[in-house]
């Protein structure tokens, strides 16, 4: 008798488990909708910017902590939540950054940032809006307009210098 009660316990745990899963097209999952981060074009090499190795353990957990934050929705959504992500387009004008566009850069790429702590923000670039869904040529592969491509840590908000005092 006490094997049977065993049984229908896993048989119940078992059951329970499945009905808490849920699969890429349940409505709940919202998976396309998140945004990516991508380091492939990251530049570390430059006099203004920051390498990962030279932040602090807890400038790394806090970025760490804000990539995790910010990719739970998409960059349209961040788009309009104030100061966190700010679209520029172009790359600064020379008068205007420390920084230099990088070789390794396409050059009609959006530019943006997303805001961390202080001063420190996080500087890439979006595929333009136009290319969403478009196939490149070459590889036949479908742009994203969700992924962030990460080229710059800025921790003294040097990429676009403002008048405005950041604290």
């Amino acid at each position: 008798m006490k094997r049977n009660r065993f049984q229908n316990r896993l048989r119940k745990d078992k059951l329970q488990e499945l009905a808490e899963l849920f699969g890429l097209q349940d409505e709940v999952n919202n998976l396309t909708e998140r945004c990516s981060f991508n380091f492939s074009y990251f530049d570390c090499s430059q006099k203004a910017g920051v390498s990962f190795r030279s932040l602090s353990e807890v400038q790394q957990e806090n970025l760490v902590k804000s990539l995790v934050d910010y990719s739970k929705n998409s960059l349209s959504y961040w788009d309009g939540q104030g100061d966190i992500f700010v679209v520029y387009g172009n790359f600064p004008p020379k008068s205007k950054t420390d920084f230099f566009h990088p070789k390794h850069v396409p050059h009609d790429v959006c530019w943006c940032r997303f805001r961390l702590t202080g001063k420190f923000r996080l500087i890439g670039f979006t595929i333009p809006k136009k290319l969403h869904e478009q196939r490149h040529e070459k590889t036949k592969k479908l742009y994203n307009c969700n992924t962030f491509y990460v080229v710059f840590l800025d921790s003294t908000h040097t990429f676009w210098k403002s008048t405005k005092r950041h604290t």
